[in-house]
């Protein structure tokens, strides 16, 4: 399997949308398909394209401009796998640009807001960083605790000295996941995730209060890992 993985910069203050520029995922299908991956890159054209598409979808206006770029990556890419000839040869890797990526859409902007900025105090006060991924499905591993592992894999900063966790939802499946690194779970032992999962998130989750439960489990994380 190929390691393939756009870099992209963000032109949040300078993108000019123009209709006529913006690709559709076939024809950057086709174009993609031109596109010789011997070094394992692709060329300019097709990376440009792509992130054109990619900040055609974001409503600039909002002020989670990086969630929704998380968001509408995650699901390009794997139409991308799923619908493109060659593309499902490809190793897609999860690079959030946000310590939250709410694919499945159950936090509103204002909810977001005060999450982003209690994980910001717990990474500042604490040296713990913190991601919060919601998705409905594990594309292109199989279960959550895969999925979980890449995303602190892939993703961690070792300037955070007490490590970084990972807090998975799939409402879709009604799943939960909290995974550390070998350096947070020193802080963040089995049986402290046993009780937010039992004392904190169920109790919540079950009357679909999913942003009083992460709020409740951040809280206690941020005092419990002083």
């Amino acid at each position: 399997m190929r390691n393939f993985l756009f870099f992209f910069l963000l032109p949040f203050y300078t993108f000019a949308q123009n209709a006529t520029e913006i690709k559709t995922l076939d024809s950057l299908c086709y174009l993609f398909k031109q596109v010789s991956l011997e070094d394992h890159q692709p060329n300019n054209s097709f990376v440009n394209l792509y992130s054109d598409y990619i900040v055609s979808k974001i409503d600039l206006s909002r002020t989670d401009r990086k969630n929704q770029f998380n968001v509408t990556k995650y699901k390009s890419d794997r139409l991308f796998q799923k619908y493109c000839t060659d593309f499902d040869q490809v190793n897609l890797k999860f690079f959030p640009f946000s310590d939250i990526v709410d694919i499945e859409n159950i936090f509103n902007l204002n909810e977001i807001k005060s999450l982003t900025t209690l994980i910001n105090k717990i990474k500042k006060n604490n040296s713990l960083e913190i991601f919060i991924v919601t998705i409905n499905e594990y594309s292109p591993y199989t279960t959550k605790e895969e999925f979980a592992y890449q995303v602190l894999l892939q993703n961690r900063n070792d300037i955070f000295k007490k490590g970084s966790l990972v807090l998975l939802i799939n409402q879709q499946k009604r799943e939960i996941r909290i995974s550390t690194d070998d350096v947070a779970k020193e802080f963040v032992k089995d049986e402290l995730i046993k009780s937010l999962l039992n004392e904190k998130i169920l109790p919540q989750f079950k009357q679909n209060d999913f942003y009083k439960g992460i709020y409740n489990t951040l809280i206690e994380l941020d005092i419990l890992t002083k």
